[in-house]
């Protein structure tokens, strides 16, 4: 995620408005997937954390999804490598949740991250290699495979290639980096061994550039991309400059994408709008802008299969100044960036505190009789 007002200032010099009929009525599931990225409501020092996410996760299911977000790995965060050069990974809270989801036998959206937002994920012996340079690539075959056997028993929805990197590659070309052709080779050579993956062959393989990326300055980098894509992720928040852009905003920027792949797919990995008065927002306006998602995504059910949206409850502040930290680098958070991250969920941070958003997402479920 971000909230970067050059980036997105931009994507307005190359998206062209293309206008569309607005009578269609609710239409059935069919196979499109409803996700909620779930986090917890507050967590006091007597509770225990995965208890409270578990109670959290139910709540989402209760609600009617069908993928629980992004089960995020992380490279650089993951690996561990000893004085003698060993490699091994570690991540006892990932492990923790693939415990549970593969108790709820839901499916799920596994998301590999050499690149996060504004920052590279590589391990630091590897710095200042291409990106497709054997070296990375047999590091980050072997990253995959620990992946791949943590998570068996897990049905894939989709192996996803990244976080919104292309956040990190527009700073890289200011600086006078160009890394499209190294990032290009690593793309194709991570899909070929996902697809040589028994398990995981069948499962869309995608990247996750933002919604910016995807139709501003850098779009047809990003779509020679994804010719290596089955289905187009995208990451989705209608930010403005210090600002949320209005609920209806939405019909113009699907417009956009479908222009650019018109005989695409698309997944929405990241997906949510916030409802902080000091961007602009307000509660009544989050609520809108998920009466205007289901009134889309019935439109186009054809063409999209997943949202997910950020998230089932606000994060705590601390928690808000980690994720801005690791999200931004060097780059210091702004009030409007945190305001944004704070205003995300769909329930306050406490539980029973449902925001209007969430009671309109549950209605907008109940007129699809929406289940799994």
């Amino acid at each position: 995620m971000k909230f970067l007002p050059h980036i997105t200032a931009a994507l307005w010099l190359f998206c062209f408005a293309v206008s569309a009929q607005d009578n269609f009525s609710n239409q059935p599931k069919q196979d499109r997937l409803f996700s909620i990225a779930v986090t917890p409501p507050m967590v006091n020092a007597e509770q225990d954390f995965w208890h409270v996410y578990e109670q959290a996760l139910d709540l989402a299911i209760a609600t009617g999804i069908d993928v629980p977000g992004e089960l995020m790995f992380t490279w650089s965060n993951t690996e561990k490598r000893s004085l003698l050069g060993n490699i091994s990974y570690q991540d006892g809270a990932t492990i923790k949740l693939i415990e549970i989801l593969k108790r709820k036998g839901l499916p799920v959206i596994i998301t590999i991250s050499p690149f996060e937002t504004m920052n590279h994920r590589i391990p630091d012996d590897l710095a200042g290699l291409p990106y497709d340079h054997p070296r990375v690539i047999k590091r980050f075959k072997t990253f995959i495979d620990w992946i791949y056997q943590v998570t068996q028993g897990l049905e894939p929805a989709a192996i996803v290639f990244g976080n919104e990197f292309d956040v990190f590659l527009a700073f890289e070309a200011v600086r006078g980096k160009d890394h499209w052709r190294a990032i290009d080779g690593m793309v194709e050579q991570t899909r070929n061994y996902v697809k040589s993956l028994a398990g995981w062959a069948n499962a869309p393989f995608a990247i996750e550039p933002t919604y910016a990326g995807l139709t501003g300055p850098s779009w047809q980098q990003l779509k020679d991309l994804n010719r290596h894509a089955d289905i187009i992720g995208v990451s989705y928040y209608p930010l403005g400059e210090n600002t949320v852009l209005a609920p209806s905003i939405l019909s113009r920027h699907l417009a956009n994408l479908f222009r650019i792949y018109p005989d695409k797919k698309f997944d929405f990995y990241q997906y949510g709008y916030p409802s902080s008065k000091k961007i602009d927002s307000s509660l009544e306006k989050q609520r809108q802008f998920i009466e205007q998602t289901f009134k889309y995504w019935d439109k186009y059910a054809d063409r999209i299969r997943i949202i997910t949206f950020t998230w089932l409850y606000e994060v705590r502040q601390l928690h808000i100044e980690g994720m801005s930290s690791d999200t931004l680098g060097d780059v210091s958070a702004s009030e409007a960036f945190t305001e944004f991250l704070g205003s995300l969920g769909l329930n306050g941070s406490e539980v029973g505190d449902e925001k209007p958003a969430f009671m309109e997402l549950k209605k907008q479920l109940g007129l699809r009789q929406w289940s799994r």
